[in-house]
């Protein structure tokens, strides 16, 4: 009951700041979920790698380092995760001022 009175009654300007976050961290989770299957995919970076002519050297080591930009991407969405909880947290505790008087 208090749940549905929070969702339709409650002005926009209370949970703006926190909804913000959440909402911003969130997109950053979806966009690292995405990143974080491409280096792992082995078929397409050998035939990325396997055409030698249209590739170069350069980038043929960016690919044999595709095991760190694995790493990297889990820890950016570990830390976005944490931001969206935190977002999260702090829109709970807004809520919770403005219902209890």
């Amino acid at each position: 009951m208090v749940y549905g009175w929070v969702v339709n009654e409650l002005p926009r300007w209370i949970v703006f700041e926190a909804l913000m976050f959440a909402r911003g961290s969130a997109m950053i989770i979806n966009f690292n979920i995405i990143l974080i299957l491409l280096p792992v995919c082995r078929n397409l970076i050998s035939l990325v790698r396997g055409t030698g002519r249209c590739v170069p050297r350069t980038m043929k080591r960016i690919l044999d380092k595709n095991l760190t930009f694995h790493k990297a991407v889990a820890w950016m969405i570990i830390t976005a995760s944490a931001m969206h909880i935190m977002g999260h947290y702090y829109n709970y505790e807004r809520i919770a001022s403005v219902i209890r008087p």
